[in-house]
């Protein structure tokens, strides 16, 4: 279907600017109306849910993994302090049982 990108609702127009600049085809942007229209969605600031990442960390340290914590800062967008405290609390549960 041929969207006409002049009459678009604000919302709408945002994403199809998105979608332009991203070289993504329009028919994108009608199929994700069609499968979200009527929904209010909201997006949390941080892409990934704390508690999967604390176990994905958890998880390297029971297995041996080496953890570059600025890496993880990069790719999870949690502080180096936080991820710090996660290798802290997970060694002193391996230590103390």
């Amino acid at each position: 279907m041929e969207i006409d990108e002049t009459c678009l609702s604000n919302s709408y127009k945002s994403m199809n600017d998105f979608f332009e600049e991203m070289e993504l085809d329009s028919e994108l942007l009608y199929q994700f109306y069609l499968a979200f229209r009527g929904q209010q969605i909201s997006f949390p600031m941080k892409m990934y849910d704390r508690e999967l990442v604390r176990k994905r960390i958890e998880n390297m340290i029971e297995q041996e993994k080496t953890v570059d914590i600025r890496q993880l800062t990069e790719v999870y967008g949690f502080s180096a302090r936080w991820i710090q405290k996660v290798i802290k609390q997970k060694e002193r549960r391996r230590v103390h049982g």
